[in-house]
């Protein structure tokens, strides 16, 4: 089990703020997410609520996995620190896994239609995820945001948007690994408000598969007094 900072115990205002300064900046974009890997936390709606019927039969990793296809996917870029990663449109869209096991689609869809997928060698079809199956909690703001908070984030793969030096890129998957900063696990808030919608994932480090090794780089907001 993975030792992780309790939801109540957040404060995030400061974070939040410099990622909007950040995504206001317009990084340059590094590509689309297309999987988020979560750790375990006994906290999380999947180990103590009805999710975890919904989840299990649909993913071959105990749920863990938040996945999007290429067209869905919501795109990220890097803040200026080069640790924090950023969703300049939040994520418009839920998550949606392909379905691992066929007999689940008999289901929400038809027994023909499952028949005829697997006679037709297609792709297996994509079924949606709820994001609040996978949070260890929520934040409400004081503007009105609702905030899904999913914890800890062990791994984002991102299909990369150009090739680049910078960034590492060669224009096809970067591995990029959540890492613990000063105590504290990476953490995903999908937040939602009427018809708007934003991400942020706060706390820990972000860094590219490899170079888990820096963990001392100070958060810009914990020096912009």
């Amino acid at each position: 089990m993975i030792g992780v900072t309790r939801v109540q115990d957040f404060n995030i205002g400061d974070m939040i703020t410099w990622q909007l300064e950040q995504i206001r900046k317009r990084q340059p974009m590094l590509g689309r997410v297309l999987n988020i890997r979560l750790g375990v936390d006994s906290r999380a709606a999947y180990f103590n609520s009805d999710a975890w019927k919904r989840v299990m039969p649909k993913s071959k990793v105990m749920g863990l996995n938040l996945e999007w296809p290429e067209n869905l996917a919501p795109w990220c870029s890097f803040a200026e620190d080069r640790q924090t990663l950023l969703f300049p449109n939040g994520i418009e869209h839920q998550p949606r896994v392909k379905a691992t096991i066929l007999r689940e689609l008999a289901e929400e869809l038809k027994d023909g239609m499952v028949m005829r997928h697997q006679m037709a060698g297609q792709d297996v079809p994509h079924i949606p995820q709820e994001i609040v199956d996978y949070a260890s909690g929520k934040i409400f703001s004081r503007d009105g945001w609702a905030y899904a908070v999913c914890q800890p984030v062990e791994q984002v793969i991102v299909l990369a948007n150009v090739i680049s030096k910078a960034f590492g890129s060669s224009g096809t998957f970067l591995d990029i690994r959540g890492v613990p900063l000063q105590g504290q696990h990476p953490a995903l808030m999908v937040g939602f408000k009427k018809k708007e919608q934003a991400a942020h994932i706060v706390h820990g480090m972000m860094v590219f598969a490899g170079s888990e090794g820096n963990r001392e780089i100070p958060k810009p907001w914990l020096n912009a007094a």
